[in-house]
This record gives C-alpha cells, sequence and structure tokens, in this order.
C-alpha cells in the first residue's frame, strides 16, 4: 500500500512486512523486480487467484497506474472521456490534474463534486461518453 503501509497495519506491522520482505529476497541480488523472477511469479499467482483476472501489472507509482488504466479503458472502450471526483488525487499526470496551473487543455476529464446526486446523473446521462470514472478508496485531499 505505498506510504500508506504505516495508515493501514501502524509502524510495527510496517516494520515487519518489510524486514520479512528482504529476509526473502536479500540473497537473490538487486534484480528482483525482473517478470519472471520467482517472487515476482508468485505475488502474481496470487493476484490473479484474488481478482480472478488474467493479467497483472505492476507500476513504481500511483500516477504510473493511473496513467496505464486510464490508456487502456479509453483504447478498449474507445470513448476519451474520464471522470473524477473533487478532492480526488490521482497522480501529477496533467491528464488528471484539469484545472488552473495545467498547462494540457483537458476537456477530456471531467471533476465533478463527490457525494451529490447531480453528480450520478450527469455520470448516467454520459454513460455513452465515459471510458472510465476513477474513485480514490481514499480522499486524502477532501477528509470527511
Amino acid at each position: 500500500s505505498g506510504s500508506y503501509g504505516v495508515n493501514v497495519v501502524g509502524y510495527d506491522g510496517y516494520k515487519e512486512f518489510i524486514e520479512k520482505g528482504w529476509e526473502r529476497i536479500k540473497e537473490l541480488g538487486p534484480n528482483v523486480l525482473g517478470p519472471v523472477h520467482p517472487v515476482i511469479n508468485d505475488c502474481i499467482t496470487h493476484l490473479r487467484k484474488i481478482t480472478g483476472l488474467d493479467e497483472v501489472s505492476f507500476h513504481m507509482s500511483g500516477t504510473e497506474a493511473v496513467m496505464a488504466a486510464v490508456r487502456l479503458a479509453r483504447f478498449n472502450t474507445k470513448r476519451r472521456l474520464v471522470v473524477t471526483f473533487g478532492g480526488a488525487y490521482h497522480g501529477w499526470w496533467d491528464g488528471m490534474q484539469p484545472g488552473p496551473g495545467n498547462e494540457r487543455f483537458t476537456s477530456d476529464v471531467l471533476a465533478i463534486k463527490d457525494m451529490n446526486e447531480a453528480s450520478m446523473a450527469m455520470i448516467k446521462a454520459r454513460a455513452s461518453e465515459i471510458a472510465a470514472v476513477l474513485i480514490s478508496p481514499l480522499q486524502g485531499l477532501n477528509p470527511g
């Protein structure tokens, strides 16, 4: 869970996970992120079983994961529009940062109000145009 690990399991739990992970891979050398490494294959097997999906993708950041997800959604749906909710964070990618300070014109991103019936009605009305609706499980910029 990245930097949220401490928040999810506490410092002692996070430290324990890091120590167990290090013990498991330290003898394998620095190149443990290769696509066919046994540790990675083990993770892939578990993720496929949990999700029921055939493919798994690893990224170095949440921003990269969102970029890949949006590109895949747009490609597979043949639609351009992506919906986000105000206060949600989807990385520093200019494609997810509509508004002032962004040099890129983001006509393909709608940032709408969270927890709002009008927003839900808009999604329903424009469903045929929408490639993806991005939801932040941790509303870090919009607590409460």
